[in-house]
């Protein structure tokens, strides 16, 4: 998974990754039931907070786009696409 911040961008870094995360389950990027990286492997890559990461995913977690538990700690995403995209369009 690649994900893309900015240090100069308005939003926070944890919205930058759920809004990431988000747009590469809507376009198929990722897959229902694929893993994600870790909390503290994605904090690696990115050279982040781990709790920067632990946010956006504790907010996808909410929002019922990925599920936690499905291998040794790690996440995967959950939901079909449509109910996303529906999601999405409501808060614009």
């Amino acid at each position: 998974m690649h994900i893309l911040i900015s240090n100069s961008s308005p939003d926070p870094i944890y919205e930058q990754i759920k809004n990431e995360i988000k747009r590469q389950i809507v376009t198929g990027a990722l897959k229902d039931g694929e893993i994600l990286p870790s909390i503290r492997k994605l904090a690696m890559d990115l050279q982040i907070s781990v709790i920067t990461t632990k946010r956006a995913y504790d907010d996808l977690e909410k929002e019922g786009l990925i599920a936690f538990g499905c291998w040794e700690g790690d996440i995967c995403s959950r939901e079909d696409k449509e109910l996303i995209k529906e999601k999405k369009l409501q808060a614009d």
